[in-house]
Formats: structure tokens, C-alpha cells, sequence
């Protein structure tokens, strides 16, 4: 595997992080969704590139209104890979001024990271930092996504805290929206 750069951020402990939140005071928006290529989607051509400016959409109409609702204080946080929903996050963050952050496990290191304010290497494995991930957000916004998304999510209602699953793009979050996971508040991204 070729090697990759090194994270365009300062690598930061848990405690940075949560210094970094309460100084704005800042709400944490975690951003859940599929972290590799578009292709997996089963999407091929004008019916991907189609697929794609749709998830970017909806997703930037989603962070907008949390922009909205928390003004200066929103700051986003996602899982630091530049890549499927999480480059789409991070790039509409970077495009409308809004904070990001990362919160990763060090494998993370081995892959392209996306731009953001800085990061925090939590575990080993994808999934060791899951609850730290939920711990530190406020809220959440899901679309897309695979097995950790879906137990993020379900993480994050039992700790009583606001999640949107945004339906039309598959994954975690049109199966949570199927099974109306108590809690969880859907809206239609296409």
C-alpha cells in the first residue's frame, strides 16, 4: 500500500478536543455515512454522478439548517476520511465556513484524510472510536452508511441525543428510517 500524507491537521488528545468545543462553546454535528467509493453505491456513469450531486444536496441542506439553528456555534465532526459522505462533509464544510473536525482511529493514518481543523486518534480498529465519537457530539446527521453508522446511531438515541437520518441513499440510515428507530428523526434527501 502506497504511503500516505500525513494528516493536513494537528493531531490532537481527547482532552484538545474537548477544550476545542468548549471555547466557541461549540454544538458538535457528527456526520455518519459510507466512507469509500461512490461505486459501492451500484451506481455506474450519469446515473453515479447523479447519485452523488443528490447526497451532496442533501446533505448540505441538512448541515445548512443545523447552520441556522446554531449560527457561529456549529462545528462539524466525522470520521476524517477524505472519501464517499465524509468528503462530501468535510467539503461542504470548508465551502460555508463551518469548523471540522476529526475523530478516528489510527488506521485512519493509512488513508487519505480529508481537511479540517484537527484530529483525534481514538483506538486502533474503525469502530474503537465510536463511543467517544458519540460521547463528544450533540447531535447527528446520517446518510448512507454501513454497520458502524447503523450502531452509532443506535448509540446515539439510547444516550438520548438527536439523530436525522436522511432516507434515499441506501445504507444505515434508509434501513434505521424502514425500522423507525425510536427517536430518530427522518427526512427525505431525494
Amino acid at each position: 500500500m502506497p504511503a500516505m500524507p500525513a494528516p493536513r491537521c494537528p493531531i490532537v488528545d481527547e482532552a484538545a478536543l474537548r477544550r476545542w468545543k468548549d471555547e466557541g462553546p461549540r454544538h458538535l454535528l457528527g456526520v455518519m455515512g459510507f466512507a469509500g467509493a461512490w461505486s459501492r453505491s451500484g451506481h455506474q456513469g450519469d446515473a453515479l454522478r447523479a447519485f452523488k450531486l443528490n447526497a451532496r444536496r442533501a446533505l448540505e441542506q441538512a448541515l445548512l439548517a443545523a447552520r441556522d439553528a446554531w449560527g457561529p456555534r456549529l462545528a462539524v465532526v466525522s470520521g476524517a476520511t477524505d472519501a464517499g459522505v465524509l468528503q462530501l462533509a468535510y467539503a461542504l464544510c470548508a465551502a460555508h465556513g463551518i469548523p471540522a473536525a476529526g475523530v478516528a482511529p489510527r488506521r485512519v493514518l493509512r488513508y487519505r484524510t480529508a481537511e479540517m481543523a484537527l484530529l483525534l486518534l481514538h483506538g486502533q480498529r474503525f469502530g474503537d472510536e465510536s463511543a467517544l465519537f458519540v460521547d463528544l457530539c450533540d447531535d447527528f446527521l446520517v446518510l448512507g452508511g454501513g454497520p458502524q453508522s447503523e450502531r452509532e446511531a443506535r448509540m446515539a438515541v439510547a444516550a438520548g441525543k438527536p439523530v436525522t437520518l436522511i432516507r434515499g441513499f441506501g445504507g444505515a440510515a434508509d434501513a434505521l428510517a424502514a425500522e423507525g428507530l425510536a427517536g430518530a428523526r427522518v427526512v427525505v434527501g431525494r
